[in-house]
């Protein structure tokens, strides 16, 4: 009898496990895409990788992106160019003036030493207004240019912004730091591939028998055993 009690108590001491407890970990998704449609040129990433956010891991092809932003940029200094200097423009209108009034000052004092007649002092006076209203004309045509070349200018800067706002979003970046990110073999952006982020996963936990707790329970059982077999 005490054999029997003896080989029970000695094998509950075997087998010692290194842990306290199972369970299951739980990864949340993090979804790594390009914010850009185009083929994939380059995609520096290996499963298990850790990633920074923000990190650029890969890149969409940008040469239509890049050959449009040139194109913008020469119509933006096609549109500079064309823009009139309104200085040199009314400069011919403003000697002109100055040409007219001083004949007519000319006529006005010829006019006062019995030279000249008033029919001669007012053709130069209405030359003289003449070329006035034509200068605030021409201001005002030139005025005018200049602000559509503006709005144009502007038209163009806006898409020059978004086109360099699309060549951004052709850099394939994490979002978020993730433990597991997207596939070296899915290039497809249009299904982007997922990874898990496991750094702060919650973990449930489930409490397992230790040998400690196994072997009171044998003593229990042992002694029980040797009762009965001791009053019997």
């Amino acid at each position: 009898m005490w054999g029997i009690t003896l080989m029970m108590l000695s094998a509950c001491g075997n087998g010692t496990p290194d842990y306290d407890a199972t369970g299951t970990f739980e990864a949340t998704e993090v979804i790594v895409s390009a914010e850009a449609a185009g083929k994939l040129l380059r995609l520096e990433v290996e499963e298990g990788t850790k990633l920074k956010a923000g990190e650029e891991i890969g890149l969409v092809d940008t040469v239509q992106l890049y050959l449009k932003k040139l194109q913008l940029e020469a119509s933006m200094k096609s549109v500079e160019n064309q823009r009139p200097d309104l200085a040199k423009q009314i400069a011919a209108t403003k000697q002109q003036i100055v040409t007219a009034e001083r004949e007519r000052k000319r006529v006005e004092n010829l006019l006062a030493a019995g030279a000249a007649n008033q029919k001669q002092l007012d053709d130069w006076d209405a030359q003289v207004k003449l070329l006035e209203r034509q200068l605030v004309a021409q201001e005002s045509s030139l005025r005018n240019s200049t602000n559509s070349l503006t709005e144009q200018g502007n038209s163009v800067a806006i898409q020059v912004a978004q086109v360099e706002d699309q060549l951004a979003k052709c850099h394939v970046q994490s979002s978020a730091p993730v433990e597991q990110p997207a596939q070296p073999e899915a290039p497809a952006v249009e299904q982007p591939a997922q990874a898990a982020h496991v750094s702060a996963a919650p973990v449930e936990a489930q409490p397992v028998e230790t040998d400690d707790t196994a072997a009171d329970s044998a003593a229990d059982d042992a002694t029980q055993l040797y009762h009965f077999l001791h009053n019997s």
